[in-house]
């Protein structure tokens, strides 16, 4: 637990040098959210409501942030504790970890970091086919409104030489139950070179070993003016494996294949703001391979068993058109926004408005409702819901 002993090595480095300076921060968040998801009794995976989805559930959860660290910024501690409950017809409720690092500034142009830490690699709003190292982001809610984002445990280093950031990583996949601890600890490798080359943010990334898939990727993103920012990834896979219908059953099939994603975004007139992305996924079922997923939803139970098992939302065809339009109606106090996001094959698509209503500077009460559109037997009406409502709060400190 190499970030626990830097957290403690910053309380006791506190401790001795009360004379440094040391300065901390610490904020967070709570909130209890509503769902509602009626079940879609026409979907092929869920016939006459045979899954028997609970239609109310709720979520809770407490999330705190904190900083610690001398006013130099030599060195900081930060960490992400976030306890949550799940309800349905069970309750259930955890507490985790989300971040917990130690950074270290050894000279002006090398930068060490050591725990858990949440990543943002690469430049898309809904996807980040170079985001090897990121948590996995969900593109109906690419902000992480209730703060779920979990990092990934690593040691690395950064490098600056002359106007590039070269950055190293070795992220251990450590097992945390005792089941699992006889193994030998599967170890990854990432490593990511940016630099801003005439206004362009440019990167190159690559990744390795036994913990991280076998990839290597670009990201760029350009601002002109005030108002246009355009942005692109790019990323191939050699490792990837993935379950595939093919002659009645399913059965896992190795697919090296390419991540692609271009957007931009414009600001009009009274912060009015236009998300547009494209994404391409290769390693997602081919329309035949979708033609056979969709007749063996129509044979036996237990391939109706497998089919939900296998289907991923948003994951099931190479293409998707991603749009959002935000617009703060009375800045700081009320806002709307819109989410669409459409399959390229069957041109189905999941569209989410939403509404957050700020009743005081630290309290946000929202509402969000996903409807899942397309033809009877698209990929968005395999999902065996009909929509989903979220109605909650948030209180901020």
């Amino acid at each position: 637990m190499l970030y626990l002993i830097a957290l403690l090595a910053s309380q006791s480095a506190f401790a001795q040098n009360p004379s440094e300076g040391i300065q901390h921060k610490f904020w967070g968040s709570t909130g209890t959210e509503l769902h509602l998801t009626p079940d879609n009794r026409r979907s092929p995976l869920n016939p006459s409501g045979i899954l028997n989805i609970p239609f109310l559930s709720n979520s809770a959860d407490v999330t705190l942030f904190g900083d610690i660290g001398p006013e130099d910024r030599k060195w900081k501690a930060h960490f992400k504790l976030r306890t949550y409950n799940e309800w349905s017809r069970e309750s259930q409720s955890k507490g985790e970890v989300n971040e917990a690092y130690f950074s270290w500034s050894a000279a002006k142009w090398i930068d060490f970091s050591v725990g858990r830490r949440i990543e943002r690699w690469g430049t898309g709003y809904g996807w980040n086919p170079t985001g090897v190292v990121n948590p996995l982001k969900d593109p109906r809610d690419p902000t992480d409104r209730r703060d779920r984002f979990r990092g990934v445990d690593q040691a690395s280093v950064d490098l600056f030489v002359k106007g590039w950031n070269f950055t190293g990583m070795v992220v251990p996949l450590i097992p945390y139950s005792s089941a699992a601890r006889a193994r030998p600890v599967p170890v990854g490798w990432a490593a990511r070179a940016y630099r801003l080359i005439h206004g362009f943010d440019f990167s190159l990334s690559a990744s390795g070993g036994s913990g991280l898939p076998n990839s290597q990727g670009v990201s760029f993103s350009r601002t002109f003016g005030k108002a246009l920012e355009l942005h692109g990834e790019a990323a191939v896979f050699h490792n990837t494996v993935r379950w595939v219908p093919s002659a009645g059953v399913f059965h896992l099939e190795r697919r090296p294949h390419a991540e692609v994603l271009l957007g931009g975004q414009y600001t009009f007139p009274h912060l009015v703001n236009l998300t547009v992305e494209y994404y391409h996924n290769g390693a997602n079922l081919s329309g035949r391979e979708w033609m056979e997923f969709q007749r063996l939803t129509g044979s036996q139970s237990g391939n109706l068993l497998l089919a939900n098992r296998h289907f991923m939302p948003l994951g099931m065809a190479t293409d998707y058109v991603f749009n959002r339009i935000a617009w703060p109606v009375r800045l700081n106090k009320l806002d709307v926004e819109m989410i669409a996001i459409t399959a390229v094959r069957d041109r189905s698509s999941a569209i989410r408005p939403a509404i957050y209503w700020r009743i005081t500077p630290n309290v946000t009460l929202y509402s969000l409702v996903t409807e899942f559109t397309g033809a009877a037997r698209s990929e968005m009406k395999f999902i065996p819901i009909e929509r989903q409502i979220d109605v909650g709060i948030r209180f901020r400190f």
